[in-house]
């Protein structure tokens, strides 16, 4: 099945204590020509280097949870706010006239006027799905970024997807 979210997810583990996580990842991102990023007491922000940052770079937003002799990761690609804020205002924009237009069509109508503002609902439904359509264009333009990103986590900290080992 496709993958349909905007802002892909990933989960995974690394062992060692958070401390040690994070001290990899900085040295990581110290020698890094490609990455640049910010490391937290418990969440980490890896993002592309200027140089090489174009409008639909991701970001990776790291949420960090650990148990003493394990780190659990918690991964979130998105593009810039900026980039972010701007889609999600037009989400808001379009539902708004969508649903003024729908409101102002049912009240033509009932006033026996002919309900051209009714057209306002699936014209912002299509927009809606050409706003999803170039988001997700954007999504495929950032994907090599998002698998160096990826890449350079589990080299530079020995992040692992792999399911944890149960002793039974």
């Amino acid at each position: 099945m496709a993958d349909l979210s905007m802002r892909p997810r990933i989960e995974g583990h690394a062992s060692g204590s958070l401390d040690s996580f994070l001290g990899a990842l900085n040295r990581g991102l110290s020698d890094s020509s490609s990455f640049v990023g910010t490391t937290y007491e418990k969440s980490a922000v890896i993002k592309i280097r200027e140089q090489e940052r174009h409008f639909w770079s991701p970001q990776l937003h790291l949420s960090l949870e650990s148990d003493g002799d394990e780190v659990e990761i918690l991964g979130l690609f998105s593009p810039h706010p900026t980039v972010w804020s701007a889609f999600m205002a037009a989400y808001m924009a379009l539902a708004f006239l969508g649903i003024m237009g729908v409101t102002i069509g049912a009240s033509q109508y009932l006033l026996g006027n002919p309900p051209f503002a009714l057209w306002a609902g699936p014209a912002a439904l299509l927009l809606g799905m050409a706003v999803y359509l170039a988001a997700r264009f954007g999504r495929s333009l950032g994907s090599d970024q998002m698998r160096a990103q990826l890449t350079f986590l589990r080299e530079a900290t020995a992040f692992s997807t792999e399911p944890l080992s149960t002793d039974s």
